[in-house]
């Protein structure tokens, strides 16, 4: 798989191709050695998805992606919810843990409290955006308006992407594609190359 993204890469590179309303050019970060990988895996006590981590070491650790672009292995970030400013911690994700969900997840309940503007809305609030819905995952991919690309690395769902929609009141849900009910990392990167060199409208583009 990381042969066949490698090639479409390059064709984007030297053809004439719309990347994003953001990017013009098909980018990346430098490349992120072993060790620094094996550390982050140590003092969260996980490991990374092999595609992710060939991808890291190989392509670069990052780089032009769908919204922002698809976001850096990083020590202090990876572990953090961005979308949640804390000094108390509150936006830490807890990689260890198990993901917690096998299939997708909403709080209908908490759309309609803000419907009405309910009592205990703070507390529905705090709960529907807490960080304990993404626990043993990373958020790999912002793509802007509170809603995310997650890779997960625990439990039954691990090695999978999924979406964190709830920026939008969405629910986080596995990601899929076609005939496909889960998607890899580098499944995913290959299916946004591929509607690339379609020439697939930006708008019209699954993700």
């Amino acid at each position: 798989m990381l042969d066949k993204i490698k090639v479409k890469i390059k064709k984007i590179q030297s053809g004439n191709y719309v990347i994003t309303k953001r990017f013009e050019k098909l980018i990346f970060n430098p490349i992120i050695d072993k060790e620094a990988i094996q550390h982050f895996e140590d003092v969260n006590n996980v490991v990374l998805p092999e595609g992710y981590k060939e991808f890291i070491q190989i392509i670069g650790n990052g780089g032009v992606g769908p919204g922002i672009g698809i976001l850096p292995l990083d020590n202090d970030k990876s572990i953090i919810d961005p979308r949640i400013l804390s000094e108390e911690g509150e936006d830490k994700i807890l990689l260890s843990e198990n993901f917690p969900y096998c299939k997708a997840w909403n709080d209908d309940s908490f759309y309609a409290a803000l419907e009405i503007n309910a009592n205990n809305l703070d507390v529905l609030s705090r709960n529907y955006f807490s960080t304990k819905h993404i626990s043993g995952s990373i958020c790999f991919c912002d793509l802007g308006c509170g809603e995310l690309f997650l890779l997960v690395l625990t439990g039954p769902e691990a090695g999978n992407v999924w979406y964190d929609g709830r920026g939008n009141y969405g629910g986080i849900f596995p990601y899929s594609y076609k005939e496909k009910e889960r998607v890899s990392f580098l499944e995913w990167y290959d299916i946004w190359l591929t509607e690339i060199l379609d020439k697939v409208p930006i708008v019209e583009r699954d993700f």
